[in-house]
């Protein structure tokens, strides 16, 4: 049979296609087509629909499962179980099917079923539960998000990788040093307690500050300086056996949360709370001492004294020190007279 039809409809080529077969097209709503035979009887036309229904329960004690979708795959047809674990679908075109159940905590089935003419198909399911797994949660200045979901650079520092068994922490700055990938810690001085350069990002200026800020428990602190003062430290007044966790923001997102006091990176600390249950009491101490390690070596007054005449002989000029000024010249060690063998203690009641 051969039929050419310019500018119709799909329904009408149809209907011009199969005049005379009985069968009647009809177009759903997923743009599929379905041929539906005309009845010869008295019936008119012949029903070629069925219908399908059952009941979702639980695979270890048969319990009902409320609110299941229940869907057959590929079609339009679905439906969700009501509080008893029943579902129904009516008016499915006869053929075969693959229905599928799903609920939260229970992993999917899929069954095949048969649907015929006029008839209702019973297709009862069982579903097996399993176990939802926790992702972790990362804090990231403006919300959590999951660890799996995490795009941004953010290093996490535990209060255990924080604190050293073989020393205390004088400081936090300094117990950031090698701790966080991509962060520099280098000591501006020598001052028990002075302030650290911290590079979160690296060095972006040679005059503006290049120091990180500081958000301690959700609190902007102030931001970091390069000086050397003590008192210019914003971490010398937090000790470092309260820290819980410390997590660095490395990445420019940094600023759509802070602003532009987070273009050099952001340290979010967390300090440590109580916790409900049993009371415990934890108590520890250190003690340990400091000294210098080497001196610089330096002459005597009469050593001085003998080696500036020397020089000054070298160069044909006149003596400096007579013998009996050497003789009577006294040495002082300026070194041992400033520095000395200090003691370093610290007790923590928690």
């Amino acid at each position: 049979m051969s039929l050419q039809l310019d500018a119709v409809q799909v329904r009408a080529a149809l209907d011009s296609l199969l005049h005379g077969t009985g069968a009647v097209p009809t177009v759903d709503r997923t743009g599929q087509i379905l041929l539906v035979m005309r009845g010869q009887g008295r019936g008119g036309m012949a029903r070629q629909t069925g219908s399908i229904a059952g009941t979702v329960r639980d695979d270890v004690n048969a319990a009902a499962l409320p609110s299941a979708d229940i869907a057959l795959v590929g079609t339009r047809f679905a439906t969700r179980t009501d509080a008893d674990g029943h579902y129904a679908i009516a008016e499915v075109p006869a053929g075969s099917y693959r229905l599928r159940a799903r609920a939260l905590g229970y992993a999917p089935s899929d069954t095949t079923v048969l649907i015929q003419d006029g008839q209702e198909t019973a297709a009862d399911v069982r579903l097996h539960a399993s176990a939802i797994e926790l992702n972790p949660i990362v804090a990231i200045g403006y919300g959590n998000v999951e660890r799996r979901d995490l795009t941004g650079a953010v290093a996490s520092i535990s209060s255990d990788q924080f604190k050293t068994a073989a020393a205390p922490t004088v400081t936090l700055s300094s117990g950031l040093q090698g701790k966080a990938a991509g962060v520099q810690v280098i000591s501006n001085t020598g001052l028990p307690g002075g302030g650290l350069r911290v590079r979160v990002r690296g060095t972006g200026s040679i005059t503006a500050n290049g120091e990180p800020l500081y958000v301690i428990d959700g609190v902007p602190a102030l931001q970091g300086t390069g000086s050397s003062n003590p008192q210019d430290n914003p971490l010398i007044s937090i000790d470092a056996n309260e820290i819980a966790s410390i997590d660095v923001l490395k990445d420019v997102s940094a600023t759509a949360i802070y602003g532009a006091r987070g273009a050099n990176g952001v340290v979010l600390i967390t300090t440590t709370r109580g916790r409900r249950g049993d009371s415990r009491l934890t108590v520890e101490s250190s003690y340990g001492i400091q000294k210098i390690a080497n001196t610089i070596p330096v002459l005597s007054a009469p050593d001085f004294m003998t080696i500036t005449n020397e020089a000054r002989a070298n160069a044909n000029r006149s003596l400096l020190y007579t013998p009996a000024q050497i003789a009577a010249a006294q040495t002082y060690d300026y070194p041992a007279m400033l520095l000395r063998t200090a003691g370093q203690t610290n007790q923590t009641v928690t």
